[in-house]
């Protein structure tokens, strides 16, 4: 689904320094870098901030992630390289639901779960 026909609803939002240039829409991890696959993610970011901005992550709430893998209303979220959204892959830390359809290279509402 084209990211101009979602809405989001953030609900708590925390700050950390940026690692590392974070591009908007993308899974961030605990230490403020890209999440790896099969991570743990403190949350998503909204915008893309540069490697050491203090940079304010979606940690609760709605976010949208572009997708790494095709999605269907509900299934579960994982992170995938480059803090894509991915499929879970045996016991990868789940980050979420999704709330949509969406194919390979789109964007997708995730509810956080943590």
């Amino acid at each position: 689904m084209p990211i101009n026909n979602q809405t989001y609803n953030p609900l708590m939002t925390l700050t950390v320094v940026a690692g590392e240039a974070l591009p908007a829409n993308r899974f961030v991890d605990y230490s403020g870098n890209l999440c790896s696959a099969a991570k743990a993610a403190l949350g998503a970011t909204e915008i893309a901030w540069n490697n050491g901005d203090t940079a304010s992550i979606i940690t609760l709430g709605i976010a949208i992630v572009e997708t790494a893998d095709d999605f269907y209303k509900g299934d579960v979220v994982c992170t995938g390289a480059n803090g894509k959204a991915a499929n879970q892959s045996g016991s990868d830390p789940v980050v979420g639901r999704a709330l949509d359809d969406a194919s390979s290279g789109n964007y997708l509402r995730v509810l956080l779960t943590h």
